[in-house]
């Protein structure tokens, strides 16, 4: 579905959504509730659209929003003008916000036009205001990656191997903002 706003909308349906963040809004198109989004930020960019893909849920498309809207909100990346699909190899599905911080910068790749590094491994949840949390079982992660062949890690401060890890470069990071430096860095 895809909304586009004239001027004076794009400014009124910002303030509702900065308004009601937080909260559901429900969409409906001839009277009937098409879609109840929970709105997580101010929506200023002139439109407005969630396509959900083959075998994508709702929830599915409302996490990839959210994730969205905070990379606006919080590292000044706008994407509201572009069509973001997401996709795992296989249609495995995710359900764990581990995958969160992979996917985001996965998404940045792709607007950016700049590949990962093949060997890097990045995990970690990302929370409304930016942050980067720690996800279960990080140290075994890191280490089943190294049999793999993984040499760099971005990672949650939460999950920062003690004693740090001879054979991988551990980026250990608090922030989305955080995470992108480090890429920046390898640019």
């Amino acid at each position: 579905m895809t909304l586009d706003f004239t001027p004076a909308a794009t400014r009124q349906f910002g303030e509702l959504t900065a308004r009601i963040s937080g909260h559901k809004l429900a969409v409906l198109v001839d009277g009937t509730v098409t879609s109840a989004p929970i709105i997580r930020g101010a929506i200023r960019g002139g439109h407005a659209s969630i396509t959900l893909g083959n075998g994508a849920s709702p929830l599915d498309a409302q996490r990839l929003a959210m994730h969205l809207a905070v990379l606006h909100r919080h590292c000044g990346i706008s994407l509201a003008d572009q069509d973001v699909f997401a996709n795992v190899v296989g249609g495995v599905r995710i359900g764990e916000t581990g995958s969160d911080l992979a996917l985001i910068l996965a998404v940045l790749s792709s607007y950016r036009n700049r590949v990962l590094p093949r060997d890097l491994i990045v995990f970690g949840e990302i929370g409304l205001t930016g942050e980067v949390r720690g996800v279960p079982n990080g140290q075994e992660r890191l280490r089943e990656a190294i049999k793999h062949g993984f040499r760099r890690a971005i990672i949650p401060r939460g999950n920062r191997p003690k004693p740090a890890l001879a054979d991988m470069d551990v980026r250990a990071i608090a922030t989305l903002n955080e995470a992108l430096d480090v890429l920046n860095e390898g640019a």
